[in-house]
């Protein structure tokens, strides 16, 4: 829902986008509470909420930290040779930047960084998933690279910014 942080002055924060989500996952969360214990007793209620705790590390996104002073950032992976290396994608004013996670890292992956100027280009391009968005970036050395991360309005908006505030 939305983008998942947002850096102001080197302090990471969630959006308001992201906070409306995690109430609304919290408030479902009491509501199958409650639906346990008035129809199961309290014992269901905490096999369910330890069922429950034990998938969210199955569910958590390997990544690296944001890189300091970007204009967006967001968990994103790197899209080689018919494999997906996590990471988190940063759109700096200058530049593209692409951390990689410990996992890419381990499996031969490096940092990456990519300049943007007027002769490159940055296209999005929608994912087979609700959410997923592709990011197409050609450096001006003729460079691909592709991502894929989460569909994100701030995203659109950033690359107007950038795009118009770069010397023709």
């Amino acid at each position: 829902m939305g983008e998942p942080h947002e850096i102001r002055s080197g302090v990471v924060r969630r959006s308001r986008q992201s906070r409306l989500g995690l109430s609304l996952r919290v408030l479902a969360l009491g509501a199958l509470l409650s639906s346990f214990i008035s129809e199961h007793g309290f014992r269901w209620a905490l096999l369910a909420v330890a069922a429950g705790l034990l998938l969210v590390p199955l569910a958590i996104r390997q990544k690296a930290p944001p890189v300091a002073g970007a204009l967006w950032t967001a968990p994103a992976d790197l899209i080689e040779a018919n494999a997906q290396w996590p990471g988190q994608f940063s759109l700096m004013p200058n530049s593209v930047n692409w951390t990689a996670s410990t996992y890419s890292r381990k499996h031969g992956q490096h940092d990456l960084n990519l300049p943007i100027s007027s002769h490159a280009s940055i296209n999005l391009e929608s994912g087979s998933a609700l959410m997923d968005v592709f990011i197409d970036m050609v450096a001006p050395s003729g460079e691909r690279r592709r991502f894929l991360t989460r569909r994100s309005v701030r995203l659109r908006r950033v690359l107007r910014e950038i795009r118009t505030s770069e010397p023709s």
